[in-house]
């Protein structure tokens, strides 16, 4: 396993896509920061003039590390969009490739294989996420060289690990899914648009008044993968005293982190069966 696995990181962390989001997303996440604490200046400037201080603060505080490092992450989502590339992308040029068949040879096991390969795809997904934290981190710096003054942050870097921890274990349900996705149909660009039409068929799902209702029905659509996803996200940054995401309602924190892992799981599992019964000859 540590074989395959060690293969699999070896071929992939070469590769343009995936060198282009480790180095490239954390550069665009510095310059999104730039631009938006510039914006925040102002209106911040707008409520000190106003008279309201505190909502001048408010504007700032999520740039000041380590709200900072969380938001970057969370809005806009680029962990989670760069975990279903990840997923979905690798395990489909497999197929495009037609590499597929002579991997399966030689991890002398198809499950075997989309074990390692789904643990690859987690580790790229991790090492993303800790750039784009790492450049949260690094992003306040940028507000001093513009002159900016941040506010002292509230949140306590216990709190703000947490928040992270909590945002790339979110975003694995994602990456598990865009693997799932091109197992199924046998293709990356397939198991992107896959995902898509799953994603929006989800949140139309979750977005019905049943998903709160304390029932049966209420708790399945409360426990749907890419929801249970979104309730850690929210989660994390109520962490660092940031807006939760927009949704009618979420598992509880502990309730949410078991379900994401075993969703994770399940949809690994998946691919791997769809990969032990296919014909890769076809």
């Amino acid at each position: 396993m540590r074989g395959l696995l060690t293969s699999e990181l070896y071929r992939w962390l070469r590769r343009p896509e995936i060198v282009g989001l480790l180095v490239g997303l954390p550069a665009v996440v510095v310059l999104q920061y730039a631009v938006g604490v510039l914006n925040a200046v102002s209106l911040a400037d707008s409520a000190s003039a106003a008279g309201d201080p505190t909502a001048s603060e408010f504007f700032l505080s999520s740039y000041a590390a380590p709200a900072s490092v969380v938001a970057r992450l969370v809005e806009p989502p680029w962990i989670l969009l760069a975990a279903v590339y990840i997923g979905a992308a690798t395990t489909g040029f497999e197929y495009s490739w037609g590499t597929i068949r002579n991997l399966a040879l030689a991890a002398n096991g198809r499950g075997g294989l989309m074990l390692a390969h789904a643990a690859a795809v987690a580790v790229m997904t991790i090492l993303v996420a800790m750039g784009v934290a790492a450049a949260g981190l690094v992003a306040p710096s940028v507000a001093m060289g513009l002159g900016v003054q941040l506010p002292p942050s509230p949140v306590t870097p216990d709190a703000g690990l947490a928040a992270v921890v909590g945002v790339v274990v979110a975003s694995l349900v994602y990456a598990a899914l865009g693997v799932a996705a091109a197992t199924l149909v046998r293709s990356g660009p397939g198991g992107l648009l896959a995902v898509a039409g799953y994603f929006a068929v989800e949140k139309a799902i979750t977005g019905l008044p049943a998903v709160q209702s304390e029932t049966p029905l209420g708790w399945a659509l409360r426990s749907l993968p890419l929801h249970t996803a979104d309730g850690l996200m929210s989660a994390a940054l109520g962490l660092v005293g940031m807006p939760g995401l927009n949704a009618p309602a979420y598992l509880s924190w502990p309730i949410n982190v078991i379900a994401v892992v075993v969703w994770a799981g399940a949809l690994v599992a998946a691919a791997a069966a769809r990969l032990i019964v296919s014909d890769l000859t076809a």
